[in-house]
């Protein structure tokens, strides 16, 4: 490749094409193994193919194709375990399978879109929920709903004392006064 015999390589994409063709070998199910080479074929590997023009791919970008090809397999395990085939797989069954973790399982999403558009199963929502964090409380939010839960007499001792844990105000650190008096860094 040094000499300009061959065209060049991307070490990762090697790496994840050796670990494909392994973990799909892998698979008893010959249904599930010629889906899942048209999914990886198609979708996963489009991507890294097209990055590898422009750049090395990262470990970041592999983990990534990995997860959602152990993910795809994981799905259609759980197809499976439902006597289910992905042609025949129900709303229920994509429901009760983010039930189990929606976050950890958010990557099926890819497979599953990409299962519907090639007619592999049926038209079904995917259930979409944020993972990105709430904007957090203002001080004095913190403070107003710290002082309700601390003082209402109606509600549980222990509820209280888990408000007065969850809800501390913040650390006199953050204040923006004090911020002016830290070191800077050099660049």
């Amino acid at each position: 490749m040094r000499s300009g015999v061959l065209p060049p390589a991307d070490r990762q994409l090697l790496l994840f094409q050796r670990w494909l063709a392994e973990n799909l070998s892998a698979i008893d199910y010959p249904g599930h193994r010629r889906l899942l080479e048209l999914f990886a074929t198609w979708h996963v590997q489009r991507r890294p193919h097209t990055l590898t023009d422009h750049c090395p791919l990262t470990s970041k970008q592999i983990h990534q194709a990995r997860n959602e090809i152990l993910l795809a397999i994981a799905f259609l395990s759980h197809l499976a375990e439902r006597e289910r085939t992905l042609a025949d797989c129900t709303q229920a069954d994509v429901d009760d399978w983010h039930a189990g973790g929606y976050t950890a399982r958010r990557l099926t999403h890819a497979f599953l879109r990409w299962a519907m558009r090639c007619n592999h199963m049926p038209t079904v929502t995917i259930p979409h929920r944020s993972t990105s964090n709430p904007t957090p409380l203002a001080q004095h939010q913190r403070l107003i709903l710290l002082r309700q839960a601390v003082n209402r007499e109606d509600i549980p001792l222990q509820d209280r004392v888990a408000a007065a844990l969850v809800l501390p105000p913040l650390r006199a650190a953050a204040h923006p006064d004090r911020a002016a008096h830290r070191p800077r860094c050099s660049p």
